[in-house]
């Protein structure tokens, strides 16, 4: 027996349409708690929510009535039933490092006249820049 697609859909999307609506606005719903708290997992009708720091799991335990109300409030309908709480790392991304700035001592290299004349046949500013500048590679290679 065959069933129409957007039955199915229709069907499917109703279940995971608050699943969506709670993780995308998760800071918006924990406000403050959101920097110490994250979600990890939603399971039916239960909810896990990873601690950043072990020293705020029992003061959320003693919340999670209240935390309880305010998911299920913003979500319009009694949804959630029950929250574990579990201690987990907090995502952060990682910020890149610092590298030492080393000074070096640029090395001037002076063009001779024929490298000059040819570079007179050349009306585009940058391109003679970068060919002088290849130029200058090319004998700090040679030199070493």
């Amino acid at each position: 027996m065959f069933y129409p697609l957007k039955s199915f859909l229709d069907k499917t999307l109703i279940h995971t349409t608050w699943q969506i609506k709670l993780t995308a606005q998760w800071p918006e719903i924990m406000g403050n708690l959101s920097d110490k708290i994250s979600l990890q997992k939603i399971h039916n009708d239960t909810i896990t929510i990873g601690v950043h720091e072990p020293s705020w799991m029992q003061e959320l335990y003693m919340l999670s009535s209240v935390i309880l109300k305010t998911i299920n409030t913003h979500l319009g309908s009694p949804r959630i039933k029950k929250i574990y709480f579990k201690h987990s790392a907090k995502h952060t991304v990682p910020t890149p490092q610092l590298l030492e700035q080393k000074t070096f001592k640029k090395k001037i290299y002076i063009l001779g006249t024929r490298e000059q004349q040819a570079l007179t046949t050349i009306q585009d500013d940058e391109l003679k820049k970068y060919l002088v500048s290849f130029l200058a590679r090319c004998k700090e290679r040679i030199s070493s």
